[in-house]
């Protein structure tokens, strides 16, 4: 690791530990560390915008999550908008941590998985229902940043509506292969209604968060163990 990389890294493990502390102020949750096969995941935490801040305002959107392999898999229980009878629901949340790869490992990428259900009801005639999700992720490192941002959205304006559809949103950030790194997302649910007798609902179910790691490679010692036979071979031959 370069100088410049272990200060950018020290850096980074000051914030996300000042950020931590932030969690007495009731504006972020704290999930601690969590350890994978060849990454350990640093500082998980989440926090809102949309909702609090203040002391018990903020549910637990993603959750704690659970390690499986490489991959972090977060199941939301309250990340849900829902509108009824007329106006509109918005809900965000912030998901962030550091990324240290252990011994031998090296980090090149990271994908996300992402799962819903909505619903919108218009039983009748000139009624109209919305939903929405979307994600923006980022993973920064000493030297590059690797971003995507994907969206979904639906509507009816029909009678009857739709109810029970399943949605998914998929994105994935690469980088030049890194010891170290730090990832943040942002996730939002929209939901809208436009007269009393219409509605709308939108929830996330699922959230995997996958690291990809790449092997560093073993020093090739076959050229130097052939110059060095040639070498030898040379000086034997030479008359005394």
């Amino acid at each position: 690791m370069s100088m410049f990389e272990n200060r950018w890294w020290h850096g980074l493990m000051f914030m996300c530990w000042f950020g931590c502390g932030a969690v007495l102020q009731g504006d972020i949750i704290n999930y601690g560390d969590r350890v994978g096969t060849n990454v350990e995941f640093i500082s998980i935490s989440e926090s809102s915008s949309s909702i609090g801040p203040g002391i018990g305002q903020v549910p637990e959107l993603f959750g704690a999550p659970i390690v499986f392999g490489n991959s972090l898999i977060f199941q939301p229980k309250l990340f849900e908008a829902n509108s009824a009878g007329g106006g509109v629901s918005l809900v965000d949340g912030q998901l962030s941590f550091a990324l240290q790869a252990k011994s031998g490992w090296l980090i090149s990428g990271i994908s996300i998985q992402e799962f819903g259900d909505y619903t919108l009801a218009t039983p009748f005639s000139g009624g109209q229902a919305f939903v929405a999700s979307s994600l923006a992720a980022f993973l920064q490192t000493a030297n590059q940043t690797d971003s995507q941002s994907v969206s979904l959205t639906d509507q009816s304006t029909t009678p009857f509506g739709k109810f029970g559809i399943p949605w998914g949103l998929d994105a994935n950030l690469s980088v030049t292969p890194v010891g170290n790194g730090l990832f943040t997302m942002n996730n939002t649910l929209v939901a809208a209604s436009l007269s009393s007798t219409d509605a709308a609902f939108i929830k996330k179910k699922g959230v995997v968060i996958s690291v990809m790691t790449t092997p560093i490679p073993e020093p090739n010692f076959t050229g130097l163990f052939l110059w060095a036979a040639v070498l030898l071979a040379t000086r034997i031959r030479l008359p005394r």
